[in-house]
């Protein structure tokens, strides 16, 4: 797992956090909240994005019309679920299975979240045994992002992992 003073070791120059910030801190909230929704959008050539929404469901506006759980988290291009016996399903499985497989997660909560290695990759950890890992397999940054329930997000971009808060409008 990576730490925020690793991070910051690798030569960021600018800050990530606020002072009192860390990953383990602002995603706390996440832990206990339920499945609500979980789907999957194909993408061309580059995999398919994985959507879970968390806590309760609400219907969104604006630019994200979509229903909203209280926290979401989106893997874009690669993923996986896997177990200790290993990979149950991923982005690169057939989509029937994937939809089946999905409809499973609804109800499980969410026991676990943290990053891993050194271009850290996401890792969400189900009450059903299940572990959902994202996968970076292009050029570019690993690609999840975190949106909590205070509407701020996390992602990693540039070589820093960034806690984003959201507009005001």
């Amino acid at each position: 797992m990576i730490t925020i003073e690793e991070t910051r070791g690798i030569g960021i120059e600018r800050p990530v956090f606020g002072p009192n910030d860390s990953f383990d801190t602002l995603t706390r909230p996440l832990i206990g909240l339920q499945v609500a929704l979980a789907r999957q959008a194909s993408r061309q050539a580059y995999g398919s994005v994985l959507m879970l929404e968390l806590g309760r469901l609400t219907q969104g506006s604006g630019s994200r019309p979509y229903l909203r759980g209280d926290a979401s988290l989106v893997f874009e291009w690669s993923w996986r679920f896997e177990t200790d016996l290993g990979v149950a399903f991923g982005s690169s499985s057939s989509a029937p299975f994937v939809y089946a497989q999905l409809a499973e997660l609804r109800g499980q909560r969410v026991t676990g979240i943290h990053l891993e290695g050194r271009f850290p990759e996401l890792v969400l950890e189900l009450s059903g045994g299940l572990k959902a890992r994202s996968l970076a397999c292009v050029e570019s940054d690993p690609g999840w992002w975190l949106w909590l329930p205070d509407k701020s997000s996390l992602h990693w971009e540039s070589g820093s992992l960034r806690h984003e808060q959201p507009r005001a409008r």
